[in-house]
């Protein structure tokens, strides 16, 4: 949020080179600082995490329910839910990454670019804090609707952007509003679909799925520049897979939960 357009004048003042040489030292003092305060353990500093005293132990004998992780693979929902994941990682990660390029490649200053960017990432902080509030009061499956609703907003304005400062804003906005769709519904929808009781395995196994679809994503919508000359190619197809899961995800949390006991 606030180093892109700093970077930006680096590059535009001294040079791709030397612009990455201070960004690569300045991550350094950021990590090293990090190292100082971050503990693994919050009774490192002689604290408890946060509900301690109003959880009861979860691991007791008994307390813990949902499905294992081997009934889990045999359900078809799972399934669902690590098509979901990767198709998400596969469209969203990339539409970040190359929002600068696409912006770029229309005719926007990269100065302008970096600024935009900045907003994306206040936005993202917006769209987490929304999301949450939407969890809380209207449930996981509204939640679904919100995201994806915001995430095809923001592919369709795509095609609006036509050089004006408005419309980049306005696609970085509804990007960065759509964006927690790649960390926060995980973990609900494993919570709420197979329980707690190996919760690890089925929430590492979904985001596996998640940063492998992100991997995969870089390099189809590069592929599908180079081929069209174009960003909206690979938008237009992300809107069609966009509107493919949200039936998906109808489907998988149509009779949401199966006996998890």
């Amino acid at each position: 949020m606030i180093f892109p357009p700093i970077v930006a004048y680096w590059i535009e003042g001294f040079g791709l080179a030397k612009a990455f040489t201070f960004y690569g030292l300045l991550i350094a003092a950021l990590v090293s600082v990090t190292f100082l305060l971050i503990r693994n353990e919050p009774g490192e500093k002689g604290l408890q995490p946060y509900g301690y005293a109003t959880c009861p132990d979860q691991k007791a004998a008994g307390q813990v329910k949902g499905l294992t992780f081997a009934e889990t693979l045999r359900t078809i929902r799972y399934w669902g839910l690590v098509v979901t994941a990767l198709a998400v990682g596969i469209m969203i990660s990339p539409i970040n990454n190359h929002l600068p390029s696409f912006l770029i490649s229309i005719g926007y200053e990269p100065m302008f670019t970096a600024v935009v960017f900045s907003l994306f990432g206040g936005t993202l902080i917006i769209g987490k804090l929304l999301t949450g509030a939407i969890i809380d009061r209207f449930g996981i499956t509204a939640t679904n609707w919100f995201l994806f609703s915001v995430c095809g907003l923001a592919l369709a304005s795509a095609f609006l952007v036509d050089g004006s400062p408005a419309k980049a804003y306005l696609l970085t906005i509804l990007i960065g509003l759509g964006n927690p769709i790649l960390t926060i519904p995980i973990p609900i929808w494993v919570a709420e679909l197979f329980g707690l009781r190996d919760y690890a395995k089925i929430f590492s196994t979904l985001t596996l799925m998640m940063s492998l679809g992100g991997a995969i994503g870089y390099s189809l919508v590069g592929f599908m520049v180079d081929v069209t000359g174009t960003y909206l190619t690979a938008y237009g197809v992300f809107i069609v897979v966009n509107l493919l899961l949200i039936l998906l995800l109808q489907l998988i949390f149509r009779k949401k939960q199966v006996s998890l006991t």
